[in-house]
């Protein structure tokens, strides 16, 4: 035989051998080679007195920026990143399952100066952020605080957002879990394109405090001195702006302080429940098409109409409105203004509104359809419903309710305007003294503002058959409490609710001012 022959079979034999030891039981799986990446997730320390030549795996031993420990980290790694400033020359991105744990909010900052702080773009990925301050380049430079595209999953927690253009930026079927944050001083606080839950947070000096054009449902948070105004153009932003494909959900929150409009609704849907919304100065919630639900709320103490409906150009179909359980009051202009829609007031004290020189105080309308079912019109500085013919004329159908005791005329309507009040109509656009109707002061009851009925009041069992009454008055107390309901939105001699309604806590409405004669 050659020699080649032989030097072949000789090193064929010895890779046998070396595959049978192999696989013989009990030998051991042998070592990953030198470079090859640890197969479980990591702990990682981030730290100003740290080093990326470090292996970054104990206090001891940390990184120096949040970038390096990105870089090396693996699925699941948590990267713990201690007090001080950290800023990024590059955007921080992830390209799989990572928590970013700060020290807290002003302990530890990661700020950028230029460009996007944080950037996660990876679908299917899941990115933690929590105990830290976003520090951005300023609201006139069009970058992002933190940027979550498509497929991510954000959750961000116990952090400050602050002077970005966008704070937090959601793109289409991006995924964000937000609670316990405070977004300040950025040009939109939170836009909104994917899916996002929002709760326990504040908002402060946002030019827009959340835009929304997905899905979003906001649950205790207070939208507070946001907006802007300007005096050369008369345009302003809103606080919270609903466009689009935009389906938004306010529970238990509060909006105040507005520099401009409150709210704006020109998406598909918004539900505003339990919510406070006061001393905003323009216009507190404006919807413009769409669908819109008010429930237990507080309407109160804004520069111009509590709630208007319609009055913007171009707008095909305003679509409608449904108040229940709520109460519009000492607003500017007018409590609720009707330019258009369907809308139905229900349970609704509007009370205390101011009328300016050209009209308005209570209820006041140019076209659309009204319902009016036992509600409180009173009180008002101005008309308790006037009412024009717009484009088509107003239609308007009262039952159970009180339109009186308003400073001017009660009801001032134009001759095309239809209107039914039901029968009887004693207590709807007559002129009545209050001791007449037995209707108290504006009193702070279960979480919101109502006239309460005084014993004797001839509104108490006058609203008609049983069978057409509402379960519950205002306050969510049961009706009725006697042969058949009290007219108007007080049900009175009941003290306990008939159905638990997500109304604002009584101890936050302040004392009642004295109302304007």
């Amino acid at each position: 035989m050659a020699k080649g022959s032989v030097r072949s079979a000789s090193v064929f034999a010895l890779l046998i051998l070396l595959l049978q030891a192999c696989s013989m039981p009990g030998t051991a799986t042998p070592t990953p080679m030198l470079g090859e990446p640890p197969l479980g997730p990591l702990t990682l320390y981030v730290s100003t007195s740290g080093n990326d030549s470090n292996d970054c795996l104990s206090e001891a031993t940390p990184c120096l920026t949040v970038v390096y420990a990105l870089r090396i980290s693996t699925p699941g790694s948590i990267i713990l990143i201690g007090p001080g400033e950290f800023t990024a020359n590059g955007p921080l991105t992830a390209r799989h399952d990572v928590t970013l744990q700060g020290a807290g909010i002003d302990q530890t900052t990661l700020t950028r100066a230029s460009g996007d702080v944080m950037q996660f773009t990876s679908p299917g990925s899941r990115v933690t952020v929590r105990g830290m301050t976003i520090v951005g380049a300023g609201p006139d430079v069009p970058r992002n605080g933190i940027e979550v595209r498509e497929g991510v999953m954000l959750i961000l927690e116990n952090c400050r957002v602050r002077n970005n253009y966008y704070g937090i930026r959601l793109f289409a079927d991006a995924a964000a879990q937000v609670s316990n944050i405070q977004v300040e001083e950025n040009y939109y606080g939170v836009s909104n394109r994917g899916d996002l839950f929002l709760s326990s947070s504040t908002f402060t000096r946002n030019l827009i405090g959340l835009a929304n054009y997905g899905s979003a449902q906001v649950d205790d948070v207070t939208f507070d001195d946001n907006g802007h105004f300007s005096a050369d153009s008369r345009s302003g932003t809103a606080t919270i702006d609903n466009g689009g494909d935009g389906d938004l959900i306010l529970r238990g929150s509060r909006l105040i302080n507005s520099r401009s409009y409150g709210i704006i609704n020109h998406g598909r849907s918004v539900l505003l429940d339990g919510m406070e919304i006061h001393d905003n100065l323009g216009i507190a919630v404006w919807h413009q098409q769409g669908q819109l639900e008010v429930r237990s709320s507080v309407i109160r103490d804004n520069g111009v109409y509590g709630i208007a409906i319609g009055g913007r150009s171009g707008v095909p179909s305003v679509g409608t409105v449904s108040v229940h359980e709520t109460a519009v009051v000492r607003n500017h202009s007018a409590g609720v203004r009707i330019d258009g829609g369907h809308v139905s007031l229900e349970n609704v004290t509007v009370s205390g509104n101011v009328a300016t020189t050209s009209g308005g105080g209570g209820i006041w309308m140019y076209g659309g359809t009204l319902i009016l079912l036992n509600s409180t019109v009173a009180f008002n500085t101005g008309h308790g419903l006037e009412a024009g013919p717009g484009e088509e004329p107003a239609v308007v159908t009262i039952r159970r309710s009180v339109v009186s005791l308003n400073s001017t005329e009660e009801c001032l309507l134009d001759p095309r305007v239809r209107i039914s009040y039901g029968t009887p109509g004693y207590y709807v656009c007559v002129e009545n003294s209050e001791a007449a109707l037995g209707l108290g002061p504006l009193a702070a009851e279960a979480g919101t503002l109502v006239h309460p009925l005084l014993p004797g009041s001839p509104l108490i069992d006058a609203g008609g058959p049983a069978a057409l009454c509402t379960t519950i008055d205002q306050r969510g107390f049961g009706r009725p409490s006697g042969l058949t309901c009290d007219v108007g939105a007080y049900e009175f001699g009941t003290t306990t609710a008939a159905l638990v309604l997500a109304t604002p806590d009584a101890t936050t409405v302040p004392d009642i001012v004295p109302l304007p004669t």
